[in-house]
């Protein structure tokens, strides 16, 4: 717990300074104030003495830590080898709650998922060993100083027992251990205390797991090399395996390909295997590495915050769950992760923060009310050599908005009784029988979140505050300038910038449009605020600085062609803001399905599917006009790289990338690609009975002939099953239909083959149909040699007959050999060929394939 004592004021000035913040204040929410007594429970004492202390003061509620230790680790097991295996692990903080809650007090409860450990007093290298429970040291928290020294996050914990002295530790919180520790024990609290919030006794919860008590990134660690003591007093956290696995995927899903980061940090890595997390140093969280870092870990919080709240309200929804942080702008506060606290606690009920002595608690709490509006504020006062920072706390926080001031250190309290009298005072005046005051602010003003990260936080000292960070500067004026009254402060967000990450990217739809200042040398994707994608475009010049490069989607309905030659039906329009560049690079991105739409109409192929193996992406080609398509050839025909032309299985799209000479209209197509006879605009299948009908429509046919109906059960092996006469020449929708009496049980593929008069053919998409049945059916030998087919079935004995492919009824003779076998004679010599055997079972049947030699 960090407390200095600051500068002392007189009592009598203090309470009559601040008695000029409370007139115009809203009293309207009528909600109680809470003076809670903090139980840090480390040990397996109760002080039960203390808490009835607390009440005869006149504090209302008490802020016990349930530590997972007790519960699970290290002093659970010390307790029952002690007290016997049957013994009550949770007795300690069962009887502070009984007794708290006879007294009239409320509760409050933060959830400690760190532990004490003794394994880790042994000798070892920097990186440790794994802990007395099985905590694995590969994710264990890894601290790395200013140097670029690694070591191992542990901290001095202290005796708990004659001869065992206790390392605190603690796993990396993006360890999925850590988060299966967290969910569990915070339902495991819960279920055991849900009653508090059932009779209305619970306040608050909270997660906490640093060495202060508090829910943010610990800094430093106490380990040793061995027998040689590292320098580890300001190193940071978390470098460990687990949150650097963490960050790369993470960076994967904003940046999507390493030459997008690479572009934007100024980098030359091949892989994001490659990438780290950035060191410490006086620019850890600066520059476009250090941003995505901050930002990370910032992200780490919120999703360990919102894990323990999901946890806690699966339990018991309606238990308020707040954020517990030391100080959130303090000059520790950026090395520990909690300036952006509004971020972190944006999905909770509350925070709780825990201000140093001598800050400026009205600052502190006027900054967390602004930032989180209508939600729960908590600060902490403690009792280090005098009542002067106590009663501080208490009174600028309760006058700018909190609703509850926990106490640390009251058992120090206890042995003064001038600091008794005070606090029964500070009680009296502030909490007993009094409510929340919700702030009418007398003035406003805001600030940015990067000046708090260059400044690295603030001092807030009151007789100085000029040559403190800008936060506390533009504060402190404004507060002055509203008669010294609580005030808005409102947070602007200017690091993470908006747009979309790579992973929410998907295809824009027919008209979108996106506009955008294109920096030199960075790749931009140009998305709508819905993250519909369009391109990617990277170059110099591209826009004036004032004018936005703009970027145009348009989708025709079917594939057309431009004097003889087909196009994808998706088509770009690019514009140069105010500029006229020479030279750009360009994306687009095209889905797999319009490109099947184009090979249905085209004799040349593109990828048909993301594989490609036939590498027909070597056929495409882009068709560029200056301005819009126009008759005649294109200004230019660009051939990309075959490399270039890739399937993004994180988009599950093509892009297609490729250098311009300039702008604007690009149409996607194949070389020396010419309409086909047929314009196939639909095909399709359905089971009927036991028969599959197949249907398809044509919208134009030149010269066309028929079509040949294949049918294929692997995708490769295809058998013509029929042939329906073509149209010849229309120019209207056209209708075709098939029925396929002998699909075969399972899986059914299909495909038209369009044959033109002059024997030129294409093939549409392959479209399946199944038959499964419950029945199961087992022949064999398959191609039949010998003129008799043994059938293996289940349950009833099916009646079995035998047809050609043609349809013809083949006569047979069937003779039962055991319980659950047939035999299969055909009456006459079968000529080799394929054949369909059909099983019925009176509501079902099964077909299957014959194959005679």
């Amino acid at each position: 717990m960090r407390k200095r004592i600051f500068v002392k004021w007189q009592a009598s000035t203090l309470f009559f300074s601040l008695s000029l913040f409370v007139s115009p204040l809203d009293l309207s929410a009528q909600q109680p104030r809470y003076f809670a007594v903090s139980m840090v429970n480390e040990n397996d004492n109760a002080s039960l003495p203390t808490i009835q202390a607390a009440k005869d003061i006149g504090f209302n509620a008490v802020a016990l830590t349930v530590q997972w230790g007790t519960i699970e680790g290290k002093i659970s097991r010390i307790l029952k080898a002690e007290k016997g295996a049957d013994y009550n692990v949770w007795k300690q903080y069962d009887d502070q709650i009984s007794l708290a809650t006879s007294l009239g007090m409320k509760i409050a409860l933060n959830i400690a998922v760190s532990t004490g450990d003794d394994v880790t007093n042994s000798i070892s290298d920097r990186y440790g060993v794994d802990t007395g429970d099985g905590w694995k040291k590969e994710e264990r928290m890894l601290v790395v100083n200013y140097e670029g020294q690694e070591a191992v996050f542990q901290k001095q914990g202290g005796p708990i027992r004659p001869n065992i002295n206790l390392q605190f530790v603690m796993t990396s919180l993006a360890a999925q251990s850590t988060r299966d520790r967290i969910s569990g024990f915070a339902a495991k609290v819960m279920q055991r205390y849900k009653y508090l919030q059932d009779q209305n006794n619970l306040l608050y919860v909270n997660l906490i797991y640093s060495r202060q008590g508090e829910g943010e990134f610990d800094m430093g660690s106490t380990k040793y090399h061995y027998e040689q003591q590292l320098d580890m007093v300001n190193a940071l956290t978390d470098y460990s395996q687990p949150m650097t696995n963490a960050y790369r995927n993470w960076l994967k899903g904003k940046y999507g390909h390493i030459e997008y980061l690479n572009a934007a940090w100024g980098t030359n890595h091949s892989s994001f295997d490659q990438v780290s997390p950035k060191r410490p140093s006086g620019s850890t969280f600066t520059g476009p590495d250090g941003t995505d870092w901050f930002t990370f870990r910032t992200l780490i919080l919120k999703e360990t915050n919102n894990l323990f709240k999901n946890a806690v309200k699966g339990v018991s929804p309606n238990t308020k769950v707040i954020t517990h942080h030391g100080s959130v702008y303090d000059k520790i506060a950026r090395s520990r992760g909690t300036l952006h606290f509004n971020e972190i606690g944006a999905d909770l009920d509350g925070i709780k923060i825990n201000d140093e002595v001598y800050y400026d608690h009205r600052f502190a709490i006027d900054l967390v009310r602004s930032n989180l509006p209508g939600k729960l504020y908590v600060n902490e006062a403690a009792y280090v050599t005098g009542m002067e920072s106590v009663e501080s706390i208490t009174t600028e926080s309760f006058t700018h908005g909190a609703h509850v001031v926990t106490m640390f250190y009251l058992e120090n309290a206890l042995k003064s009784p001038s600091a008794v009298n005070a606090l029964k005072t500070l009680a009296s005046n502030w909490v007993t029988n009094k409510t929340v005051i919700n702030p009418a602010p007398s003035n406003s003003n805001t600030f940015t979140l990067s000046s708090m990260i260059d400044s690295d936080g603030c001092r807030t000292v009151r007789d100085t505050y000029w040559n403190d960070c800008d936060a506390y500067i533009r504060w402190r004026n404004t507060f002055d300038n509203g008669g010294g009254r609580p005030i808005n402060f409102t947070m602007q967000n200017d690091v993470v910038k908006p747009g979309c990450f790579y992973k929410d990217l998907s295809l824009a739809g027919n008209g979108q449009q996106s506009a955008s200042i294109i920096p030199d040398g960075k790749f931009v994707h140009m998305t709508d605020a819905n993250c519909k994608l369009i391109s990617t475009v990277k170059g110099s010049g591209l826009t004036n600085g004032t004018n936005n490069f703009t970027a145009k989607v348009d989708i025709d309905n079917q594939v057309n062609s431009h004097d003889g030659q087909p196009y994808v039906q998706r088509h770009f329009k690019l514009t140069p803001g105010g500029t006229n560049p020479t030279s750009a690079n360009i994306t687009l991105y095209v889905s797999q399905e319009e490109l099947t739409a184009f090979n249905a109409m085209s004799t040349v192929k593109l990828p048909e599917n993301a594989m490609d193996s036939d590498r027909f992406r070597a056929n495409l080609r882009i068709l560029q006009w200056h301005g819009d398509m126009k008759p005649g050839n294109p200004d230019f025909t660009i051939d990309p790289n075959d490399d270039d032309i890739q399937w993004d299985g994180i988009l599950n799209l093509w892009r297609i990338r490729f250098n311009v000479n300039g702008f604007s209209t690009f149409y996607i197509s194949a070389v020396n690609a010419a309409p086909l006879p047929v314009n196939l605009i639909n095909f399709n299948g359905k089971k009927e009975e036991n028969a599959v009908s197949l249907h398809w429509q044509t919208s134009e046919e030149t010269n066309s002939d028929h079509f040949e109906i294949q049918h294929g059960v692997d995708g490769k092996q295809w058998t013509k099953i029929g042939e329906v006469d073509a149209a010849a020449e229309s120019k209207v929708l056209k209708s075709y239909h098939f029925v396929h009496s002998f699909p075969v049980n399972g899986k059914n593929l299909y495909r038209l083959k369009m044959v033109d008069q002059d024997d030129t053919f294409a093939y549409s998409r392959i479209i399946s149909a199944a038959f499964e049945n419950a029945e199961k059916l087992t022949l064999y030998p398959n191609p039949v040699t010998s003129g008799t087919i043994f059938l293996q079935y289940s349950g009833a004995a099916p009646t079995v007959t035998l047809t050609d492919i043609t349809g013809r009824t083949v006569p047979v003779t069937t003779e039962k050999t055991s319980p659950d076998q047939l035999n299969v004679k055909a009456k006459t010599r079968l000529i080799p060929g394929l054949y369909i055997l059909n099983a019925d079972y009176g509501t079902k049947q099964v077909r299957h394939k014959v194959v005679v030699d």
